[in-house]
């Protein structure tokens, strides 16, 4: 199957959504390099270059940095994660919703003897 190769200056899919997104949030190509160690330069080549994003640590940066999945910028495309992994990520995912609950559960407790000591 041959592949059909991206006219000079056509942005594709992955390129089109991230911009999107960046101009939703307000947010420059510089200020992602800020945050990310990802020069704007590279990320401009990325808007103009089909095959650019294949350094997928660059682009895990990213999306780290904006709070998105990867999945919402490279459409179709899975993650061949093995098992023992998925499993860790799951348990890992669990132990922090249960961290989160603990620490709301103190906050409140907290603002509950605030709330009684400052009533004297």
């Amino acid at each position: 199957m041959k592949k059909e190769k991206q006219k000079k200056g056509e942005t594709n899919e992955i390129n089109v959504k991230l911009q999107k997104i960046m101009k939703q949030r307000g947010i420059t190509g510089y200020q992602i390099e800020k945050a990310t160690g990802v020069y704007a330069a590279t990320l401009e080549k990325a808007f103009k270059l089909q095959g650019s994003w294949k350094a997928a640590i660059n682009l895990m940066k990213i999306c780290e940095y904006l709070g998105i999945d990867m999945k919402e910028l490279v459409p179709g495309k899975t993650l061949d994660v093995p098992k023992e992994k998925r499993d860790m990520m799951e348990i890992m995912a669990q132990r922090i919703t249960e961290l989160t609950e603990k620490l709301k559960k103190k906050e409140d407790e907290i603002a509950r003897i605030k709330k009684i000591l400052g009533g004297r």
